[in-house]
């Protein structure tokens, strides 16, 4: 469960909305992998056209996260490595929108890493999912 909490966790903090203050340091204590650079240097293009569309000062949050991880799968794993699936719930164009992103997990210096995912782009890792069957639900408040 210490990768699925992780992926959870590392993955929010690898937003854009998040700003520079979180995403930079997440991403170089956190990421792992050949594609951890691309991922930063998207994260970045993405956060100025936030900032800018927003009028954010440069530096800051650029907006709020909508988006809530409500769920996980476990698929392979080994003592090192574990592929973690997330739901991710938020506000779509027609309603609720459900996410399914798959995360690399790795374990690195006695601590869980996210692989960056191909190519430093989430789009590779994401897809729309109708429903929540094959998921398990987090504990409500926790």
């Amino acid at each position: 469960m210490g990768a699925v909490f992780a992926a959870a966790h590392i993955s929010l903090r690898l937003s854009p909305q998040a700003g520079p203050a979180v995403f930079e340091p997440t991403l170089r204590e956190q990421v792992v992998g050949p594609d951890a650079n691309r991922l930063l240097g998207n994260l970045e293009d993405e956060y100025q056209e936030l900032r800018a569309q927003l009028g954010v000062t440069p530096g800051e949050p650029a907006g709020q996260l909508y988006s809530t991880v409500t769920g996980y799968r476990i698929g392979s794993a080994s003592p090192d490595a574990v592929e973690v699936g997330l739901l991710i719930e938020g506000p779509g164009q027609s309603g609720l929108a459900r996410v399914a992103l798959s995360v690399q997990m790795r374990w690195v210096d006695d601590d869980w890493a996210l692989q960056a995912p191909s190519g430093g782009d989430w789009n590779t890792a994401a897809v729309l999912v109708p429903s929540t069957v094959g998921y398990t639900g987090f504990p409500a408040g926790g």
